[in-house]
Parts: structure tokens; C-alpha cells; sequence
């Protein structure tokens, strides 16, 4: 039998389609079709037509596919006011590879050489979720404030993130990862973790981090996620977090 979307998944889907006066699929995708650790893929088969792919093997696929389409309407709705967006170039993958190779104290070519793939595949993963984090939250807001069910389904993906313990498998590998891909990293899982905490009224997420010099960069970070200005007070919080972190110079702010 196939698996279903809620009504509340299909509520938000048919929202932003009347936000942006276009046209959503749903569908499900094999696994296989998916890249690892991908629950959704989009298709655009025009500018006002879209396909959203999901795995239907994925136990929480109702929020990711919620999350997704959420995600979809906060920057197509910034595009026609929003002069500045984050983005990646080849100077900025460079400087940050290399940094985090000399961090790690690598001097040997051959060694150098074997390194650059993992520190790209790090800058990525950072990147994305420096980008991701401020959105996530007022969109996981949303959906906390208007759609119980899929509130519950997003609490039991967080149980599951976190019984799995791979922040704390995280730490295990501290002293083989760069320091500052370390902190910048934990410092903004911890951020979002102290910001759903408050959603729902308890420390239950961001404990993970308890009497690590980590919590406390966790916390700071958080405070500066104040209100919810649309993407462009998502990047107005990137910029800020860019200074705290100190990664001045890993990700570009340019017209887009």
C-alpha cells in the first residue's frame, strides 16, 4: 500500500501553491532514485510547474515534505526584494579547504591532495546548514503553531537524531576534525536545538550539549534569531553568525 500524504502536508502544499500561483506535485520516489541522506528532490518542469519527489521509505517523509514546500515559498517570496543572497564560489571552497588543511596540519602533498575532497564535502555540509538553520526555525515554528500532527512527527525525527547520538559521535572525532569546522558546526545544531527547547517549553534537544564549550556558542547564536523577517532577516542573522563563528571569508553575500 502507498504510503499517504496528512491532510495537514496536503494544506500546506495547496498554501504555497495559491502563495505563489504555481502548480506542486507530490510523488513518491524510489530510494535508489535519491541521493544519500536525500528525503526530497524537486523537478521544475517550468517556472509556475513543480514536482516534489519524496521517499516514501523514510518514517517522517509528512514533515520533510511539509519543510520542503515551506522552504520553497520563503525564498521564491524574497526574489523580487532581496538584492543579497548566500552563495559558494571557487575562491570561497578554496580559502576554507585550505585553512582547514593547515588546521589539520597537513604538509605532505600526497597527504594534502587525499584531504581536499573530505574539507570540500565539510565546507559544503557547513554551508548548507548555516544557510538552512535561521528558515528552519520560524518554518518549524509554523508548522509547531498550526499543525499538531505533523508537529508530533517532527519531534519523533528529532528523538530519533538524537537517541541515535551522532552529536555525540561527533565529539568522539574531535580531534580528528579542523577546530573551527568543529565549532561553527556544533555551535549552530545547538543553536536550533535551544530554539525548538523553547518551542516546546522544555530543555529536551539542546542537553545533548550540556557542559560542553559548545552550549554556551549554542545559546548566543540562538539569541540572535529575534524575529522572524523573512529571508532577508535569515541572511541579516547569517551575516552575524558568519562574524561570531569566525568564518569571515567562507561564504560570499552576492547579488542573486
Amino acid at each position: 500500500m502507498a504510503a499517504k500524504l496528512y491532510v495537514d502536508t496536503q494544506k500546506i502544499i495547496r498554501y504555497v501553491e495559491q502563495e505563489l500561483k504555481i502548480t506542486i506535485r507530490v510523488c513518491p520516489l524510489d530510494i535508489l532514485s535519491m541521493e544519500r541522506n536525500e528525503f526530497t528532490k524537486w523537478h521544475i518542469h517550468s517556472k509556475n510547474d513543480f514536482t516534489l519527489f519524496y521517499n516514501p521509505a523514510h518514517p517522517f517523509f509528512n514533515y520533510e515534505v511539509a519543510h520542503a514546500v515551506l522552504k520553497m515559498l520563503r525564498i521564491c517570496k524574497s526574489r523580487k526584494d532581496l538584492p543579497f543572497s548566500p552563495g559558494i564560489n571557487q575562491k570561497t571552497l578554496a580559502y576554507a579547504s585550505t585553512r582547514m588543511i593547515k588546521e589539520l596540519k597537513l604538509s605532505n602533498t600526497k597527504v594534502k591532495e587525499k584531504a581536499l575532497p573530505l574539507m570540500e564535502n565539510l565546507y559544503y555540509k557547513l554551508v548548507d546548514f548555516l544557510v538552512q538553520v535561521p528558515g528552519n526555525c520560524w518554518n518549524t515554528k509554523y508548522i509547531y503553531d498550526h499543525y499538531p500532527r505533523l508537529k508530533k512527527e517532527s519531534l519523533q525525527l528529532l528523538d530519533f537524531v538524537y537517541k541515535k547520538k551522532y552529536i555525540n559521535n561527533d565529539f568522539a572525532l574531535k580531534d580528528r576534525l579542523p577546530s573551527i569546522w568543529f565549532r561553527a558546526s556544533n555551535g549552530l545544531h545547538c543553536a536550533f536545538c535551544f530554539f525548538i527547547d523553547e518551542l516546546i517549553g522544555k530543555r529536551r534537544y539542546s542537553k545533548v550539549y550540556a557542559g560542553t564549550e559548545i552550549e554556551k556558542l549554542g545559546f548566543d547564536l540562538r539569541k540572535m534569531i529575534t524575529k522572524d523577517k523573512g529571508r532577508a532577516g535569515d541572511i541579516e542573522v547569517m551575516k552575524a553568525w558568519v562574524k561570531v563563528l569566525g568564518l569571515k571569508g567562507w561564504v560570499t553575500f552576492g547579488k542573486g
